[in-house]
């Protein structure tokens, strides 16, 4: 958790195939959930912090209007 995080994750590929790229100006949290039933889990969050190079067509932005 920090300012100096790599991320990797599974891309559509027949065999297994990772993207991994680090997370320029951003921030990652672990933050602990817990639901209605009292299921308890902890997620990331990663918080960007300059997104004035991004497109406004993104689908990051679409979702939080």
């Amino acid at each position: 958790m920090g300012e100096h995080e790599l991320v990797c994750h599974k891309m559509e590929n027949p065999g297994a195939v990772f993207l991994c790229h680090a997370l320029n100006k951003t921030t990652v949290y672990k933050v602990p959930l817990v639901g209605r039933d009292g299921t308890k889990a902890n997620a990331l969050a990663v918080c960007h912090k300059e997104t004035s190079g991004w497109n406004p067509k993104r689908m990051a932005f679409q979702i939080l209007e």
